[in-house]
């Protein structure tokens, strides 16, 4: 792991409040419980951002040919019982 840094983030009473609780909850530090929220929202924007770009200016009708082309490449396979 790098080098660690540290912000200060000011945030409402009643968020702190509820971030105390449901770390409690996970057994973790509210600065682990920090890390793990904004990795997460991190990462689901970065991949926001990459598939507005990978779809910008595709047609819909051009995904779903190419969604449906990949879909018969997969082969076909008995379902396990679990997966039922």
């Amino acid at each position: 792991m790098s080098k660690a840094s540290v912000i200060t983030v000011r945030i409402p009473e009643d968020l702190k409040t509820r971030i105390e609780k449901i770390a409690k909850n996970q057994g973790i530090s509210m600065n682990k419980f920090a890390l793990y929220a904004l990795t997460k929202e991190a990462g689901e924007l970065e991949a926001n951002d990459f598939f507005k770009q990978f779809l910008k200016n595709k047609k819909k009708d051009d995904i779903y040919e190419a969604f449906n082309a990949a879909m018969l490449a997969v082969q076909e396979r008995p379902v396990p019982d679990w997966d039922e």
